[in-house]
């Protein structure tokens, strides 16, 4: 980062002006991490952190305390830790097979319904909050949309609550554009890549069809649903035009 300072005067009767200051200065990082969504499925758990992660403190069984049956145990020694994208902020916890001779099932009745985190650290070296994780046929791994962007004229950039491995053009549909292509950065983000028609705005709603073949990092498909797109472009005037209308002292822009 620079600091930059300028144009400063002192207070004498002269006004003597400051010589430009600049500088390289380093600003620590004190932003504290959370957690911002998760899922489980079967013997398998998505977390994603909003800042990049400890590895160690991600990967340690004693900050997580399961809750089996009313039981509180800590996590046992042969789960595995899955990083899942370029970053570290999202993970893959993959439970054994068996717990205490129990059939590990995240979320159903008799089985883990909660996880304590604690002391799980961000490259920073500050902490999550200690929260407890629910699990509970709500969050049974569907994958959700949880905000739609259009983001330049062509690209609708779309946030989901899980990492996505795979999706196509025909999982979407977008009211009033047509859908070329999908990119995927290999986290929770998917890029729909629209036909470049001249508009700058997309006035109808993204929906996820039914069926569709959207692959989560649990192994799980994505919930049919609509989501508003939220226009975050600054119109433009066409490239192709040559003449304008003009009406009095208006002239009109396409």
């Amino acid at each position: 980062n620079t600091i930059k300072i300028q144009d400063v005067y002192d207070t004498t009767v002269l006004k003597n002006k400051i010589e430009p200051y600049v500088e390289q200065i380093y600003m620590k990082d004190v932003e504290k991490p959370v957690i911002t969504s998760y899922s489980g499925n079967g013997r398998d758990i998505v977390i994603i952190f909003s800042k990049e992660m400890d590895a160690y403190t991600v990967e340690n069984p004693e900050n997580y305390i399961l809750k089996i049956n009313n039981e509180r145990i800590y996590m046992p020694r042969d789960t595995e830790f899955i990083p899942l994208a370029n970053n570290s902020k999202s993970w893959r916890i993959v439970l054994p097979e068996k717990i205490n001779n129990k059939t590990v099932d995240i979320g159903k009745s008799g089985n883990i319904r909660e996880i304590d985190i604690l002391s799980i650290k961000a490259l920073n070296g500050i902490p999550v909050d200690p929260q407890t994780l629910h699990f509970t046929d709500v969050n049974q791994g569907e994958a959700k949309i949880e905000e739609a962007i259009l983001t330049s004229p062509d690209i609708i950039e779309v946030k989901f609550n899980l990492p996505i491995y795979y999706a196509s053009y025909n999982d979407f549909i977008v009211k009033d554009r047509k859908i070329n292509d999908v990119r995927l950065d290999g986290g929770n983000i998917v890029q729909i890549l629209l036909e470049d028609d001249g508009k700058t705005t997309s006035s109808g709603n993204l929906t996820v069809v039914n069926n569709n073949n959207i692959e989560t990092a649990l192994g799980t498909n994505a919930k049919s649903q609509t989501i508003e797109v939220v226009d975050q472009v600054p119109p433009r005037i066409l490239p192709d035009i040559n003449e304008l209308s003009m009406y009095g002292n208006t002239i009109e822009l396409p």
